[in-house]
């Protein structure tokens, strides 16, 4: 499962940062990854991996399937 990509809702994790009142960069902190990974993902030239997205909605405190668009 680990090679396993996906794309990442990035409305959904815009409106949980906002109500934590964090930022991106802080997001990025919290999850253990690089600024410029999650700016890459944000942006749309790369999908992240599932541990990626494990490690963002941990910091967030969701499920990854609440960040991980159309999925079923």
């Amino acid at each position: 499962m680990s090679n396993r990509t996906e794309k990442v809702d990035f409305d959904a994790v815009g409106k949980l940062i906002d109500e934590k009142f964090i930022s991106w960069a802080e997001l990025a902190r919290m999850a253990g990854l690089s600024s410029a990974t999650v700016f890459a993902i944000k942006a749309g030239r790369r999908n992240a991996s599932y541990r990626t997205i494990r490690k963002i909605a941990q910091s967030l405190n969701v499920q990854p399937s609440d960040i991980i668009k159309n999925h079923d």
